[in-house]
Order: structure tokens, then C-alpha cells, then sequence
């Protein structure tokens, strides 16, 4: 298992585009192959401030993904609308706990 998170922070005249086209994206993500949740989180408190949280059933789904020509163009469109570079961390391996 693969699980992956993303804090992004959106310029704020790009707000509600990057909302438009992430609705979008989600579907696209949720269909492919190996994709068990990929949500994206607004935070309350922090205008244009977002987490993106995936599961992948293996890495190999991540990968395909990773390398695929849908995350090639969420780059193309939203990374004119990021306000730095985005925070990521992926994580591999089995859950911990119940």
C-alpha cells in the first residue's frame, strides 16, 4: 500500500479555478486502477491552503499513476496556480492499528 499526501498552496485569484479543475481530477484519479482514495481537504483556518491525501493499492498503481499522462496534465494546469512548491510525503507498507 502506498499513501501519499500533499499540502499545496493555491494563489488566491486561482482559488476558484483550482477548485473547478481538482473536481474534475478527483474523478479521473478515483477511476484508474489501484486508486483506493485520493481526497482533497480545504484548510479552515488558512485561506487557499489544501491537503491532498491518496491510497494506492501498491506501489506499482502509484507508479503507473505517477508516470501517466493524468498526472502529467494536473502539473500543466495547476502548477501555474501554486503559490511555492507543493509539501509532499508518500509513505509505503502495511496500516498500523485497527
Amino acid at each position: 500500500m502506498m499513501v501519499i499526501r500533499v499540502v499545496m498552496k493555491i494563489k488566491p485569484a486561482s482559488d476558484s479555478a483550482f477548485r473547478s479543475y481538482f473536481a474534475e481530477e478527483t474523478r479521473a484519479v478515483q477511476a484508474l486502477p489501484g486508486c483506493q482514495r485520493y481526497e482533497l481537504f480545504a484548510a479552515a483556518e488558512q485561506p487557499g491552503a489544501y491537503l491532498l491525501y491518496e491510497e494506492w493499492a501498491s506501489a506499482e498503481a502509484f507508479d503507473a499513476y505517477r508516470n501517466g499522462p493524468t498526472l502529467k496534465k494536473s502539473f500543466e494546469v495547476l502548477g501555474p496556480m501554486l503559490d511555492g512548491p507543493p509539501d509532499s510525503a508518500y509513505y509505503s507498507g502495511a496500516r498500523v492499528g485497527p
